[in-house]
């Protein structure tokens, strides 16, 4: 926008400090159920109805799931949601703390984001650290993070203008039911993630790209 040489601009990704060294995911049978994971504030832009809208089919398809929701939530959505999908089986944890948080990191199966417009998600990266399988829509920031098939599976964000920004509900019903029967690809998925953060997002990493681009202009 502002007609900035290329050259003259820098990026450098979030980076957190791992918390889940020595951590082994356990692959539970996929005959058991599948423990999804959403972490955010609970808001329409965060795809929440999206994501259960999603979860209902799965659920009238036959197979057998939990959404745990962690994040803020005012009463009056905290309503909603438990009013439209009485029958799907949703655990709202509301707000926790980060020790809590990365409990559910460990023991959920599937991290699952809806986000219509994200950022350099701190959420995603979590998941990554703690070698998630991860269900993640396009939007631009998850989009540039994630590669479809190689390190996560992405749902299309699309634009209709009276619906304005859509994700694509039955593409990520099928994302869920692919991972809940094929062990061999939430096994994939899970080490890709763990890769994908070791690689680009530790906090070493934030420190030597913020450290190299001061020495750069110091040295320019």
């Amino acid at each position: 926008v502002g007609h900035t040489p290329n050259e003259h601009i820098s990026i450098i990704p979030n980076g957190i400090a791992d918390m889940a060294v020595g951590f082994d995911r356990a692959y539970r049978d996929s005959s058991e159920c599948l423990n999804l994971l959403f972490v955010g504030s609970v808001i329409r832009a965060k795809g929440i109805f999206f994501i259960l809208d999603a979860l209902q089919r799965v659920v009238q398809a036959g197979y057998t799931v939990k959404l745990y929701i962690a994040g803020a939530c005012n009463d009056t959505m905290r309503k909603e949601i438990t009013e439209r999908y009485a029958s799907l089986p949703i655990v709202m944890l509301g707000t926790v703390s980060y020790e809590e948080l990365n409990h559910y990191y460990r023991t959920c199966d599937v991290g699952i984001i809806g986000s219509l417009f994200e950022q350099n998600s701190y959420v995603a990266i979590e998941m990554c650290m703690f070698s998630m399988p991860i269900i993640a829509s396009s939007a631009e920031g998850l989009d540039e993070m994630f590669v479809h098939e190689e390190n996560a599976l992405k749902v299309p964000v699309t634009f209709d203008r009276l619906a304005g920004l859509t994700l694509d509900i039955e593409s990520m019903k099928s994302h869920i039911i692919r991972l809940i029967e094929t062990p061999d690809l939430r096994l994939h998925l899970s080490h890709a993630a763990r890769k994908l953060y070791t690689t680009h997002y530790t906090l070493d990493k934030m420190i030597e790209r913020t450290y190299e681009v001061y020495s750069h202009i110091v040295n320019s």
